[in-house]
């Protein structure tokens, strides 16, 4: 799955801190290499690469650490996301396809 990238919004979550304080000091964090820099500035929107990001913010992590949370992100990520095949799929649809999967399944 790519990643996206991620906005200013996304990095003030993973920083913890207020979207305004992320605009105010962006350039201050990747002077100080704790922000990779942006790999778009379009006035007001800047974006990142969430792998730069993450291979950054995850440097100081052990290997099995780097694992999970590269595990976490994915989940998250897959968890944010629309599934697109239930859109167009009713209650009493989607009811039938879980029906003939699971319990017309254990019975054969």
């Amino acid at each position: 799955m790519p990643q996206r990238a991620l906005t200013i919004k996304d990095i003030a979550r993973e920083f913890g801190k207020a979207d305004a304080w992320i605009y105010e000091n962006w350039r201050k964090l990747v002077d100080q290499k704790r922000l990779p820099a942006p790999i778009s500035v379009e006035g007001e929107r800047i974006v990142w690469s969430a792998a730069h990001v993450y291979a950054l913010l995850d440097k100081a992590l052990t290997k099995q650490q780097r694992t999970s949370a590269a595990a976490y992100r994915a989940a998250f990520e897959a968890a944010s996301a629309p599934d697109a095949s239930l859109l167009d799929m009713t209650v009493a649809d989607a009811s039938v396809r879980l029906q003939a999967r699971y319990v017309k399944g254990q019975a054969a």
